[in-house]
């Protein structure tokens, strides 16, 4: 699938980077809104890199896992 360095991370307004899955990285971070959402996508295609998923965590939740308990 691929992966992205955490030296990355000034390309993507300063998420975090989490490679739990050998050649998968989660992505995980505050955006102000889904303008600063679509330039993470967009730059995520321009590497050709897949997206799995894209999961809305409320203030608080701290994992994909507690926000669907």
């Amino acid at each position: 699938v691929g992966t992205i360095d955490s030296n990355w991370a000034d390309h993507f307004e300063g998420m975090r980077f989490e490679t739990t899955i050998p050649g998968e990285t989660r992505l995980d971070g505050y955006l102000p809104d889904q303008a600063a959402l679509q330039g993470i996508l967009e730059r995520l295609h321009g590497l050709n890199l897949p997206i799995l998923s894209v999961v809305r965590l409320h203030d608080g939740d701290t994992s994909e896992e507690e926000s669907n308990a």
